[in-house]
């Protein structure tokens, strides 16, 4: 740990402790603008700055860390992409209607080396989602997580699904 990385940390506790919810470094969500501008010129104060905009450097800013979230879903579906003949062909088998990108996956806080979350709907009978599963090793080194509760995850605050193939689109 290194002095720069302690102020670090303080800045990100000291924003949570003045507006009660987590730095969008830390995942965050939006903080209502006259509370995290008030957070903002407190925190730079405290660190000796005159600019609330550099607190940033330290909590992140909502705006990019929705680009990195966006950039991180281009990727997973450019990878996907690659292996479009593999899922189109179990796309086929399952008589899917449509296939979506979920959980951490969808909402960009997946990297590529993490498993690739993905919902069938409809659900398709296990054997088949076992046999998608372990052919899947082959085409992403770290699997294919594949959900069963998509109407459970639905229901959750902050729930993402991207769809990423879809009936119409796989007969054209």
């Amino acid at each position: 740990m290194t002095a720069h990385g302690l102020r670090h940390q303080y800045a990100n506790d000291t924003f949570e402790l003045l507006t009660g919810d987590k730095s969008p470094v830390r995942g965050g969500l939006l903080i209502p603008t006259k509370s995290q501008l008030e957070a903002r010129r407190e925190l730079s104060e405290r660190l000796g700055h005159s600019r609330p905009s550099i607190t940033t450097a330290y909590t992140g800013s909502v705006q990019h860390l929705a680009r990195v979230r966006h950039g991180r879903v281009i990727k997973i579906v450019e990878h996907l992409a690659t292996m479009d003949e593999f899922i189109l062909k179990a796309f086929g088998e399952m008589d899917l209607e449509y296939v979506e990108l979920v959980g951490r996956c969808a909402s960009g806080e997946a990297a590529l080396t993490d498993p690739i979350e993905l919902a069938f709907h409809p659900i398709p009978k296990i054997e088949q989602i076992n046999d998608f599963v372990q052919e899947a090793r082959n085409h992403h080194r770290a699997g294919i997580l594949v959900h069963f509760s998509q109407v459970l995850a639905m229901s959750q605050p902050g729930y993402k699904s991207v769809r990423i193939y879809q009936h119409e689109d796989v007969l054209s």
